[in-house]
């Protein structure tokens, strides 16, 4: 199998790349579980506190909770808006691995190198490091999707 398509990314696709990525890791869920419960500790506690003791909490809360996935989202926007993020990038995949291409700049990774494949429902994110992943959209390989992650879990099996 053989399939070439151009990757078409927006900033509501990073966004959602930048939270899974950052929430599925062991300090995105340490931030969470510290939410919670500066949340809980708050209401537990409102009677015992003064009122600095619960505006410090409810601060740490609404950090962890409302403002570092807001900042994360909002990033993935800014990214995205970026003049070389518009330049569009071109992906080959076969039988050995897959080829993205943006202008003169090409990356490649055989299916034995990648680090790592996350699938969701209408993406799929290839891991060639720690810290870099391609895209691949629904939308970027039109009705072929489906046969694509398919492919890819066959060519990834360990």
């Amino acid at each position: 199998m053989s399939m070439d398509f151009e990757l078409k990314l927006d900033g509501k696709t990073m966004s959602r790349f930048l939270l899974h990525y950052n929430y599925t890791k062991a300090t995105g869920l340490f931030g969470i579980l510290l939410g919670i419960a500066s949340l809980a500790a708050v209401f537990i506690k409102w009677n015992m506190w003064n009122a600095n003791q619960r505006v410090v909490w409810i601060v740490i809360a609404v950090l962890f909770l409302i403002v570092q996935p807001l900042t994360l989202a909002k990033k993935g926007r800014r990214q995205m808006a970026q003049e070389e993020m518009q330049i569009p990038l071109f992906c080959h995949i076969d039988e050995e691995g897959i080829s993205v291409t943006q202008g003169e700049a090409s990356s490649s990774c055989k299916w034995s190198d990648l680090r790592k494949v996350v699938y969701r429902k209408n993406e799929m994110y290839l891991f060639t490091s720690a810290i870099y992943a391609t895209i691949i959209t629904r939308n970027s390989c039109e009705e072929k999707f489906d046969e694509l992650v398919a492919f890819v879990k066959e060519k990834t099996k360990k």
